[in-house]
């Protein structure tokens, strides 16, 4: 049978009308949630079929938190007979943007959910808002204040003492709706007045000691153009175009618990008859994930990643390019349930569950990674045999075979193969013989070396004729091992990138600026890895297990005919988890070594002979470098010309060797180091780049792996890519005050101890700069106004 892949990702996601919210619906636990609109349902409460909407903000994309309320919002419409509206709350127009707009709409239909012509704006009600607010005022029951907002805070009181009334509290109905129309007009600037609803100051329930209702905001706004110049409040906002619309149930999380009282208060003031009730589940949270959208916009703007759809980062996006099935995220929402209490669950699980999700459904095919070379003795030339491989496992109830060619040159993972081998290492070593999967029983014959860095570039084995396929040999031999190969003479070049959390810790941003938890090996990128030909002209999205390292997608955006390149969606094993418990683990007490015999005095672990470390010490001396590094480059030929030829650039010889040792070292163990792009002279040039902080050592990384992948001149790199770095200590003083002063209450709350907020600042700084601040420099000069005279 031939081989069908599984369909790029945007072509598998179903319709809302194909799939619910959950997959296992009629096998789904009862939840409050359920309990209550089947009660309401069969009660007839609101005399009008069920009606939700999925609300979000169109100032950034939709992330796996997200993900929860589309479910539940979508689910629950559909399970009993209803309907939801996708309802965009766009009363922000400093933050908003159609970007955002068409990236919820497309991850929407994405997940499973699609709107139809059930897609709304707030703006759409703004001429009804209005009308409500003039009613209000005409009631009693709102009043335009014109203190500034720093004694409006100091007003509200705290949640010990009770507010106090504004000056311009008791203002006539008359005077606050011609303040109102003005206000409308476009007479005053921004901040001179707001729109108060008069409820009372003593509440122990801070939203509802007269909350601000409108504010003036003379910004552009994506809809409504500059038609308008005041604009409502969430709480508003949100409230009124739920009665608007008819919805019955609006299903929120529980940080809006506070504000339910204040959504019942002005429904009920606008005059609405049988009004929506608010009614909050508790969030969706995984430990190693932020989903806050002011870190997750941060990290964008920082390029910490590389976009909203980076693979690394929990947005629907970044989650759909990486690979991660849209069925999996309903799987997993259903799993955890709806409850009234917060918790956060443990990433494993999530990944646990795309396993449970691929398995069943993607082919299996080979890929090497790091190829390692072996030619086969005896085999004739230029022949290929052509072996018959099924693409799922005997318990996979699905049915299909590809032809793999089988020649005399082939390549295995280069970890498959120890010359001095550990206990219960069970692949390839000399003299050894293992099991080629669908293939022969090879053995180790001879290790083939590179004559000037000593590296093992090749393998010549033999093999056993009548164990083709893979089956043991007539004498009942048995091996222990079998490994997966693809042929040298047939395979395709692919990048592969490994992709890691991009965090160490598990509640990042808990106890330290998340910053400072990054993960650094969040992501691996090799080149020159070698894929099975069957895979090379399937189209990008297409996903796989390749056998024995874990689940890959095409990259939907970088993926093409003539440059593959494939993303690990995950693991086949949680390897982070025994990662973690391992370098918890006490280190075992090793037992006392007998007195050594003399010998001569070397230098303790480092493997030399005598000779050998003098050697290295005269070039450490020579070259101006440590030891460490050093020994490094004395035993690799290739790598100390390239640093030679580098230092002649750069001028400085410590920071050249730790980038040679440290980053082009490893790129060349996927590589030899006369095939890469990058030269000498470039090298230098980045390395100069970095010491006269024109860019970041971070951004430095970015622009090394440009030259990697493409060579080219840095400099022209980061002009291209405007990465340059601030460094002008008069213009970051100047970017620093503006931002201090757009953010008064986060500044004072900073000044009252809450010093966790400087990664706010230092977030805000990067986004006003594009990502360019001088870390250091800003830190420093950040500092001094943070902890200024108030």
């Amino acid at each position: 049978m031939p081989r069908k892949p599984t369909a790029p990702a945007a072509e598998t996601a179903p319709t809302a009308a194909s799939a619910p919210a959950s997959d296992a619906a009629d096998s789904r636990p009862p939840d409050f949630l359920r309990a209550l609109v089947a009660q309401d349902v069969a009660t007839q409460k609101y005399g009008r079929p069920v009606m939700t909407r999925f609300p979000p903000e169109p100032n950034g994309y939709l992330h796996l938190g997200h993900a929860k309320a589309i479910c539940i919002d979508f689910g629950l419409a559909e399970e009993f007979g209803g309907v939801c509206n996708l309802r965009f709350d766009d009363t922000n127009p400093e933050t908003e943007d159609m970007e955002f707009v068409e990236a919820i709409q497309r991850d929407l239909k994405w997940l499973g959910f699609d709107p139809g012509d059930r897609v709304y704006f707030a703006s759409d009600y703004y001429g009804r808002f209005y009308e409500i607010a003039v009613k209000l005022v005409q009631a009693g029951k709102a009043y335009v204040d014109s203190v500034d907002e720093e004694e409006l805070r100091r007003l509200r009181g705290t949640v010990t003492e009770p507010g106090q009334p504004s000056p311009y509290r008791d203002r006539s109905v008359a005077e606050n709706l011609d303040l109102l129309a003005r206000m409308k007009a476009g007479e005053f600037p921004d901040g001179a007045h707001v729109l108060r609803a008069k409820i009372g100051l003593s509440s122990s329930n801070m939203k509802m000691r007269d909350p601000l209702l409108y504010r003036i905001r003379h910004k552009h706004h994506f809809r409504t153009g500059d038609e308008w110049c005041i604009y409502p409040m969430y709480d508003f906002a949100h409230c009124l175009s739920d009665a608007i619309e008819g919805i019955t149930h609006s299903l929120c999380t529980l940080e809006f618990d506070n504000n339910r009282e204040l959504y019942d208060w002005l429904l009920k003031e606008a005059g609405f008859e049988r009004p929506p009730e608010q009614t909050e589940f508790a969030k969706l949270g995984f430990t190693y994930i932020l989903l806050s959208k002011r870190n997750l916009k941060a990290m964008v703007q920082e390029r910490v990643v590389s976009g909203w759809d980076d693979p690394r980062m929990p947005t629907l996006s970044g989650m759909r390019r990486r690979g991660i099935p849209a069925a999996a995220l309903r799987k997993l929402v259903d799993d955890l349930g709806v409850a009234k209490s917060n918790a956060t669950a443990e990433y494993s699980r999530f990944e646990g569950t795309i396993r449970d999700v691929l398995n069943p459904e993607v082919p299996r095919v080979m890929a090497v990674l790091r190829p390692l070379k072996v030619t086969l003795l005896g085999w004739p030339d230029g022949e290929i045999e052509w072996m018959d491989a099924p693409l799922y496992p005997h318990d996979v109830p699905k049915e299909g075979t590809r032809k793999l060619p089988f020649s005399g040159s082939l390549y295995i993972e280069r970890e498959d193969f120890e010359e001095d081998p550990p206990d219960g290492f069970r692949r390839l070593v000399p003299g050894g013989e293992v099991r080629l999967r669908y293939g022969y029983f090879i053995r180790c014959e001879e290790v083939v070396r590179d004559p000037k860095t000593r590296q093992v570039i090749e393998l010549k084995c033999s093999f056993d004729p009548s164990t083709r396929g893979g089956s043991n040999p007539a004498d009942g031999r048995k091996v222990k091992g079998t490994i997966h190969w693809v042929s040298a003479d047939a395979a395709v070049d692919a990048q592969v990138r490994l992709y890691d959390r991009l965090f160490t810790v598990e509640n990042p941003g808990q106890d330290r600026d998340w910053r400072e938890e990054l993960n650094p090996a969040s992501v691996s990128r090799l080149y020159h890895c070698k894929v099975e030909p069957s895979i090379a002209k399937d189209p990008p999205g297409s996903r796989y297990q390749f056998e024995r390292q874990g689940y890959f997608v095409s990259d939907s955006e970088d993926s093409r005919p003539d440059r593959l390149v494939y993303n690990r969606i995950v693991p086949l094993k949680d390897s982070w988890d025994r990662k973690q418990r391992e370098e918890a683990a006490p280190a075992p007490v090793p037992a006392p070594a007998p007195a050594p015999a003399a010998a001569p005095v070397q230098d303790p672990g480092s493997g030399l002979s005598p000779e050998e470390q003098a050697r290295v010490e005269a070039f450490a001396k020579k070259a101006g470098i440590g030891a460490d590094d050093a020994r490094i480059l004395v035993q690799d030929e290739a790598l100390a010309a390239f640093f030679a030829a580098a230092v002649q650039e750069s001028g400085d010889p410590g920071a050249t060797a730790n980038w040679v040792v440290n980053d082009l070292r490893a790129a060349t163990k996927d590589r030899p180091l006369a095939s890469l792009p990058l030269t000498p002279v470039a090298l230098g040039r980045l390395v100069k780049l970095v010491a006269a902080n024109s860019i970041s050592s971070r951004i430095g990384r970015d622009v090394f792996a440009v030259l990697l992948d493409e060579g080219g001149d840095p400099k022209a790199i980061v002009d291209a890519r405007g990465w340059s770095q601030l460094s002008d200590e008069a213009a970051l003083k100047a970017t620093i005050a503006t931002v201090l002063a757009g953010a008064p209450e986060e500044l004072a709350a900073y000044r009252d101890g809450k010093k966790q907020l400087k990664g706010f600042f230092v977030g805000q700084v990067m986004k006003a700069t594009e990502g360019r601040a001088n870390p250091q420099l800003l830190q420093r000069l950040l500092g001094a106004a943070l902890d200024g005279a108030a």
